[in-house]
């Protein structure tokens, strides 16, 4: 068989195995798990992406959002030193929309979300611990506790704000 050919049969085989074994969450950076690569903007599910005896991060965000942007490093330092955090990241844009936030997609109004950056925390149970700016103030003291920084009970954000345009 040829060098080709073979090459060919591993990289379809694991496709298949990815395709059947439902592991359409691949790591986007850093330990960072993308939820929906290929099937942004579309309508999802939470709790396959909930990891039992782990806090998880939800990140609603979008690749025309500059917060998002920014918080990317943010998550990507907890994902890298803080081994009982799992942290996905669902892009809320649909592929046909590209150069700006989609507020009009499937995933967007599903879980009725005011803004993006946004975020949702649950707890190693699966129960919703916080949301939105509360959680959003809750991932930046964890971040700043991995830089050795205190705040005094109240996280600043590094962020401009949240992308609410619309």
């Amino acid at each position: 068989m040829k060098k080709k050919q073979l090459w060919g049969r591993i990289v379809g085989g694991l496709i298949m195995l990815f395709l059947f074994a439902g592991l359409s969450a691949l790591p986007v950076r850093a330990g960072i798990v993308d939820g929906n690569t290929g099937k942004g903007g579309e309508k999802c599910d939470l709790k396959p992406f909930i990891k039992p005896g782990q806090t998880t991060v939800i990140d609603f965000t979008s690749p025309f959002c500059r917060p998002c942007e920014k918080l990317l490093p943010v998550l990507e330092t907890l994902a890298g030193q803080r081994s009982d955090l799992h942290i996905v990241k669902l892009n809320i844009n649909r592929p046909s929309i590209q150069g700006a936030i989609d507020w009009e997609s499937p995933l967007y109004k599903q879980h009725s979300l005011p803004y993006v950056p946004f975020l949702m925390i649950y707890n190693g149970q699966g129960q919703l611990q916080s949301k939105g700016r509360e959680a959003l103030d809750t991932v930046l003291k964890w971040y700043k506790a991995t830089q050795g920084q205190s705040d005094g009970g109240q996280a600043t954000s590094p962020l401009p704000g949240t992308a609410q345009d619309r």
